[in-house]
């Protein structure tokens, strides 16, 4: 999932399922260009599940994807995401909160 920003996007995945979980040392973010991906960003934290991209052109449109890596392998990735970031960025649905008396 992501979300446009002022200049930035924010990236969201779903961790690994708990049994996968403890093999993942961090996350890769590409940017794919002209086919090519191109390392933005390398989190080392296997408990993290959104980053944010900075130094993007507003009205751009870019495609990302997210991997997971350990000290052996790189997972590819599934997914990508297509998200231009805008000087006013489209606001989060709220959340409903629902109370059950």
């Amino acid at each position: 999932h992501a979300q446009g920003g002022n200049n930035s996007v924010l990236l969201l995945w779903d961790l690994p399922i708990a049994k996968y979980l403890s093999s993942v040392n961090g996350y890769r973010i590409y940017r794919i260009q002209n086919n090519e991906r191109i390392l933005v960003k390398e989190i080392n934290d296997r408990n993290a599940y959104s980053a944010t991209v900075d130094g993007l052109d507003n009205s751009t449109e870019y495609k990302f994807a997210v991997t997971s890596f350990n000290s052996v392998q790189e997972s590819g990735y599934a997914y990508t995401v297509d998200i231009t970031p805008e000087t006013k960025a489209k606001p989060v649905p709220p959340v409903l909160s629902v109370q059950v008396n």
